[in-house]
């Protein structure tokens, strides 16, 4: 449908006409129960070989003598692409969704391409020409791709489920990745003891391109009602939407700080767990309470998006409580908790961390116009990331001086008082439900029916 704006010209603009400014709004196609299930079955096909690769090829690097050097130098390649890749991938995701089906053969492309450059890792490797550099080229490749695949399948989300089940459809995709995450790295273990991990990185290569096949086959899905077609697209708009809007801006760089304190915790974990406990490897039952609590979590955040949409009226305040519960078991494993003390509170963090992990992309989703969503989706990713090689750089050192116990409580304090920070700011404080009819419909007047401000 058409929404039409009148422009009156006056005399000195030489003409006598009015000229018409017309915004092209296209329907939503109407979502599929099976086109959803294909998407997810495309993602549980390509997460089977995701979730084991890292491990194998970091024995891969160590089984060629390489050493820690050699994994360090591959991984920050692979991170350093992936940051630096984000903006574009953001880009060429608002620049597919802008015509039906182009989104997905996006997607599909981009399955393809990553699972050219895991053939291509596994075959160096089962060469055994694999050195180094070669290694973080391709990885560096991959991770490229991964940028542009990340916010492509967050904005296809909203064009293939209703409006008012995207809370819960978040939370599927939230949960299929826990669950995937946790009986990944377990059963790569398994296969790479019994045949080696170049077969199990070619096995990543292949899922990818058997997940392009299955996506392939989606239905040409349209914009959602306000996506405007007519709107400009360049790498500044993404940027512009986030420093345009203070609850935006503020929770993205508190959530970076989160995500920086967690993940270093998470490497001296079982540093930790050997000064504390005498033995790092029950830093395994600490992690498995944590991944039982996250996948868990994802059920109950399913359950509360299907049945008590109240629950969500404050989402600021959902997604604060999820740095908190996250924050506090290391402040807990840092005052001298029993390891069965630790597994509960890790079990419980997980558990209530999981809603508001959920509801952040949900928000992102139902307050920013569809032209937009695929860079600020992926602006807000890379935000999210860029402090992490700065935290993992600053907590080795600290750990060997101070001791791993007092950096993990420390972590836990940042991620509690960055958590409750943004709470501070009204215009973080007061941002309204994400529940509605439809994220960003129009009006007839062509305003978003959702407020896209700071105010609430």
């Amino acid at each position: 449908m058409c929404f039409a704006r009148h422009r009156g010209c006056g005399p000195g603009d030489g003409q006598s006409e009015q000229h018409m400014e017309v915004r092209t709004v296209e329907e939503p196609v109407t979502p599929s129960v099976w086109a959803w299930r294909r998407f997810l079955a495309g993602l549980v096909v390509s997460g089977t070989g995701s979730t084991m690769t890292p491990l194998a090829l970091s024995v891969a690097l160590l089984g060629t003598g390489h050493g820690g050097t050699g994994v360090v130098t591959v991984l920050v390649a692979e991170y350093a692409a992936y940051l630096l890749a984000l903006p574009a991938g953001g880009l060429l995701t608002d620049r597919a969704a802008r015509h039906p089906g182009r989104l997905v053969r996006l997607l599909v492309l981009t399955q393809i391409a990553a699972g050219a450059c895991q053939l291509v890792e596994g075959t160096l490797i089962a060469s055994g020409r694999a050195g180094v550099w070669s290694l973080a080229v391709v990885a560096a490749a991959g991770a490229a791709v991964g940028a542009v695949a990340v916010p492509a399948r967050r904005r296809l989300v909203p064009m293939l489920v209703p409006a008012g089940r995207l809370a819960h459809s978040n939370a599927v995709v939230s949960t299929l990745g826990q669950s995937l995450a946790v009986a990944g790295p377990p059963l790569g273990g398994l296969l790479i003891s019994a045949v080696g991990p170049a077969p199990v990185i070619v096995w990543d290569g292949v899922s990818f391109l058997l997940a392009a096949l299955v996506c392939a086959g989606l239905p040409a899905v349209r914009h959602p009602a306000g996506h405007d077609r007519t709107a400009p697209v360049g790498l500044a708009a993404g940027w512009q939407a986030i420093t345009g809007r203070r609850w935006l801006w503020t929770m993205s760089l508190t959530r970076s700080v989160e995500a920086a304190a967690f993940l270093a915790a998470f490497v001296l974990g079982p540093l930790a767990a050997g000064q504390q406990w005498g033995a790092p490897t029950t830093w395994g039952l600490v992690n498995g309470a944590l991944a039982a609590g996250s996948v868990t979590g994802g059920v109950w955040a399913m359950r509360l998006a299907r049945t008590r949409p109240e629950m969500v009226s404050r989402p600021a305040l959902l997604v604060a409580a999820s740095g908190v519960a996250l924050g506090i078991p290391w402040i807990v494993m840092a005052a001298g908790a029993p390891v069965p003390v630790m597994m509960g509170v890790m079990l419980a963090g997980g558990l209530l961390a999981e809603p508001g992990q959920v509801l952040w992309p949900t928000l992102v989703l139902h307050r920013i116009p569809g032209h937009l969503q695929g860079r600020v989706l992926a602006d807000t990713e890379m935000i999210a990331s860029v402090v992490t090689p700065l935290a993992y750089a600053v907590a080795g050192p600290c750990a060997d001086h101070l001791g791993a116990p007092v950096v993990l409580g420390t972590c836990g304090v940042v991620m509690v008082i960055a958590s409750l920070a943004p709470l501070a700011t009204g215009p973080v404080r007061n941002l309204a439900a994400v529940t509605g009819p439809e994220p960003h419909s129009f009006h007839p007047a062509g305003q978003p029916a959702v407020p896209d401000s700071d105010s609430p």
